[in-house]
């Protein structure tokens, strides 16, 4: 079957079996990644953002389970402006295809709104192609805000047995401030530092998911005996702080567009996993284009969602930072030292506790970690903070004072990393973050049991 064919078949189908209730995947709109990095950007609070100059364009990948039907995409936005934002959602094969199925605009309605496109027909989530959130945003200014994206979708009747994360390169995040890339089209991403470039995003698989392969999608035209992008799965230890190489694959040099992969056959255990891609080079014939993780997901009633802090994106583009082992060391004095990445429990669920790591040797500065709890309309609510005291090597779990039970048709989910002022040093460290949950079938009127 073609490229083309999938597509065909994927947008006219109808879904063969799933679920009544609607579910969503609903992210802020500071958790979405710049694809240029000279694009300017601030924090406007409560999971806002607003541009300042540069490119206009955002993109966030979006993670639902193998044969859900995704039917509306819905924006939450402030809108003070002559100028509308604009959100579509987008699907791609990692091999330089992209289709735009539903797109929604912002209206100068003087304050907070939201507007919402249907998808028709729905869309059958393929294992096989990505689903990107890819925003443009033209303001200049606090009269035009993002705060937030919405997937609806109805979930599979019955589960699939193997895991497909499927990520496109516009979802990595820069692990070093002065690292240049661009957009690369339909998904694609390209280095364009002259210094050896680093980006990375979580891996996204549960603990206990025996992990299968990993698959490369590039696009390589280079004919240098250095040219070619190298993609890692990497497992990060926040008390050393050290990362362990689980599994690595590189492009085939001069062949355009490709796939690549190796065989991963590890179980994922508490720590951190997160994928990182470098190349040796910069060329405009390098191109990161995507990857995916096959695992087996693992059964049971209590789930931790632990993230690197090389994941997090940084919620201005102001911020000074460089990363050590896997760990956010702020660099830049009177420079924003604050770091996002979005949560996303299962429908339903109820989250129990907010987990990190971090590294406090510094006597005048501190780490700030909160999970957040954000409408898309200005509000938020803090459900769980930590602040480090210079204490050294820690790990710290809060439990929140009762399970908090979620709903993303009504608001998403954030842990918040924010580092004080500091000069260029290694005695503050942000190294992971996560939140513990229970699966919905396990939470009852008068509490929650689990059988672990």
């Amino acid at each position: 079957m073609t490229l083309r064919a999938l597509f065909f078949l994927v947008l006219v189908m109808p879904a063969q079996s799933w679920c009544g209730d609607l579910q969503s995947f609903r992210v802020p709109g500071s958790a979405f990644v710049p694809l240029n990095s000279a694009t300017q950007y601030e924090d406007a609070g409560a999971g806002c953002r607003y541009r300042v100059s540069g490119p206009e364009t955002f993109a966030l990948d979006v993670q639902l389970p193998e044969g859900a039907m995704v039917s509306a995409l819905r924006v939450f936005f402030e809108d003070r402006s002559t100028l509308d934002l604009n959100v579509s959602l987008q699907i791609g094969d990692g091999q330089g295809i992209a289709l735009s199925l539903a797109e929604v605009s912002s209206s100068g309605i003087g304050g907070f709104g939201a507007e919402q496109a249907m998808l028709t027909p729905p869309l059958e989530i393929d294992r096989d192609l990505f689903v990107l959130l890819h925003a443009s945003l033209p303001g200049t200014d606090e009269q035009l805000k993002l705060c937030g994206a919405e997937v609806q979708y109805m979930p599979p009747t019955d589960p699939p047995a193997v895991g497909h994360r499927m990520i496109p390169a516009a979802a990595f995040t820069a692990e070093r401030n002065f690292t240049s890339w661009t957009d690369g089209d339909a998904g694609c991403s390209r280095f364009t530092s002259v210094v050896p470039p680093l980006a990375a995003v979580s891996a996204g698989v549960p603990p206990g998911s025996h992990i299968e392969t990993l698959k490369l999608f590039y696009f390589d035209q280079n004919s240098s005996a250095l040219g070619e992008i190298l993609l890692r799965l990497l497992e990060q230890d926040p008390q050393g702080p050290f990362i362990n190489t689980l599994a690595s694959v590189t492009s085939d040099q001069d062949t355009g567009f490709g796939t690549a992969m190796v065989t991963v056959d590890r179980e994922a255990g508490d720590l951190p996993l997160y994928l990182d891609w470098s190349q040796a080079i910069r060329s405009s014939d390098l191109r990161l284009c995507g990857a995916q993780l096959i695992f087996s997901p693992a059964a049971g009633a209590r789930f931790d969602d632990r993230i690197a802090a090389a994941a997090f994106v940084p919620a201005s583009s102001r911020a000074r930072f460089s990363f050590v082992s896997g760990c956010i060391n702020h660099r830049g004095a009177g420079t924003p030292g604050r770091f996002i990445h979005p949560v996303h429990p299962p429908s339903g669920a109820s989250i129990v506790s907010m987990t990190g790591a971090f590294f406090d040797n510094d006597i005048d500065n501190n780490l700030t970690l909160s999970l957040l709890a954000l409408d898309g309309q200005g509000g938020e609510t803090t459900l769980a903070e930590f602040v480090s005291a210079d204490e050294g090597s820690g790990t710290v779990n809060i439990d929140l004072p009762e399970p908090y039970l979620t709903n993303e048709q009504v608001e998403s989910y954030a842990l918040v990393a924010e580092l004080d002022d500091g000069e260029s040093s290694t005695d503050l460290l942000f190294c992971s973050a996560g939140v513990e949950y229970l699966r919905p079938a396990l939470v009852f009127e008068d509490g929650f049991e689990a059988v672990l």
